[in-house]
Formats: C-alpha cells, sequence, structure tokens
C-alpha cells in the first residue's frame, strides 16, 4: 500500500523501525484516538494525525528515544501518550 494514501500504515511502519517504546505510546495514543472518535470528537480520518502528532511530540519533548525499557517507564510511556493525545484531539476541534 502507498505510505502517502495509508497514513496509518506508515506510522506503524515508523513505529517497528524505532523499536523501543515506540510500540506502548503508539498503542495508548491510537486507544484515545479511538476513545475521541467513538465520542464524536474527531473524525476518523483524525485518528492518524492524532496519533502521528502524538508520537512526534513524545519524541522531541518528552525524550522517547533511548528510554530504558522497564515496566516503570513503559507505564509512563502510556500515561505520557493519553495525554498528549488528548491534547491533540483538543488542538483539532
Amino acid at each position: 500500500p502507498e505510505a502517502a494514501r495509508y497514513r496509518p500504515l506508515a506510522i506503524a511502519r515508523d513505529v517497528m523501525e524505532e523499536g523501543g517504546l515506540m510500540g506502548a505510546a503508539f498503542t495508548a495514543a491510537k486507544d484515545r484516538a479511538l476513545d475521541g472518535f467513538i465520542a464524536g470528537e474527531i473524525g476518523f480520518t483524525d485518528m492518524a494525525r492524532v496519533v502521528a502528532n502524538t508520537l512526534s511530540t513524545l519524541t522531541s519533548r518528552d525524550g522517547l528515544k533511548n528510554v530504558q525499557m522497564t515496566l516503570d517507564t513503559g507505564q509512563e510511556i502510556d500515561r505520557l501518550a493519553s495525554i498528549r493525545a488528548g491534547e491533540a484531539i483538543t488542538a483539532l476541534r
């Protein structure tokens, strides 16, 4: 599939290439975006934008890269990704 046309697939591929805690952040952001869609806060196509924005914010602002993988850091990334995704949803309104 074309990455430009199917943005969610491109995001998932980037997450797999990056590795580490990106998968945890991706899952948390995706879950929050889906909740926002179900609640009518964002449109269907906005979900990929929320996830991409969340991952970008986490890697630049919260230092997601090169974090040691532990249960505590995994839970913290999950928490931060949920917060950042919520902020991305609010920004789209």
